[in-house]
């Protein structure tokens, strides 16, 4: 699996050099922008993330904490499910009550016979979790400019 460098913090100078040996250039490490990094790195590519937050501990403040069951195989995926319980996320299901009556949660199951199921986690501690699996750069002799979108 590629590293991935992620910048942030202050523009650099326009005559700054830069570097052109990214396969992959994300804008943004939230949930999306972090869940692509590792997918695409784990594809073997070498992958910018870009985020204007330079503290690594920032998460989403008005959102919903709700992942749906369909997220489980992707999570799965990323490692993430095993880190969301760790760090207290519970599993979810949904019941409907309609005026036809009610409509129940039967978690399906995935290609491997186990269940399918969404979780509840917060956005302060969910978004911190998913950068952390994000390949960092530590050693790499390639390197990125530090970038800032504000």
């Amino acid at each position: 699996m590629k590293e991935t460098i992620v910048c942030d913090g202050e523009a650099p100078p326009l005559d700054a050099p830069t570097n052109d040996g990214f396969d992959v250039i994300i804008i943004g490490a939230g949930l999306a922008g972090c869940t692509a990094a590792r997918l695409f790195a784990l594809e073997d590519l070498h992958v910018a993330l870009v985020e204007h937050h330079a503290d690594k501990a920032a998460f989403k403040q008005l959102c919903t904490h709700f992942i749906q069951a369909s997220a489980t195989p992707t999570l799965r995926r990323l490692g993430l499910d095993r880190l969301i319980a760790d760090a207290g996320g519970l599993r979810n299901g949904v019941d409907i009550w309609t005026r036809y009556g009610w409509t129940g949660d039967v978690a399906p199951l995935d290609e491997n016979g186990e269940p399918v199921f969404g979780c509840n986690i917060q956005r302060r501690t969910l978004d911190p979790i998913l950068r952390q699996t994000v390949p960092h750069a530590s050693n790499s002799d390639r390197s990125a400019q530090p970038l800032s979108l504000s």
